[in-house]
């Protein structure tokens, strides 16, 4: 689970528990790489330590989007009325470096009160 502060409010971001994360191949057992979700909110950096075992590039675009929509809808809810130009991005690192950037903008425009 991902504890990060979004508008002030604590926001945890709960990752649906996947099949095993071991493959058995002729009684060789691998593990999926490790992917790491940080959240970047207004320059703001929330740093995932744990990190999700998946297994390809296809679940790893699927869960980032899945967090920034999670996200961003939070921060619309608690907020948004005091927020121009919202930020936020999710990045996604494997133990080698950078692998996937999501980012997602909005800006409210009020033309009446």
């Amino acid at each position: 689970m991902l504890g990060v502060y979004v508008s002030n409010f604590p926001l945890e971001l709960s990752v649906v528990p996947r099949a095993s994360p071991s493959v058995s191949l002729l009684g060789i057992s691998t593990r999926m790489p490790r992917y790491y979700f940080d959240l970047c909110e207004n320059n703001e950096l929330a740093v995932d330590e744990e990190g999700l075992e998946l297994p390809n590039m296809r679940a790893v675009q699927i869960e980032a989007a899945r967090s920034l929509v999670d996200i961003a809808r939070h921060a619309v809810w608690t907020g948004a009325e005091t927020i121009l130009g919202h930020q936020m991005s999710i990045q996604v690192r494997d133990g080698s470096g950078p692998v996937l950037q999501a980012k997602f903008t909005f800006e409210l425009e009020k033309h009446r009160q």
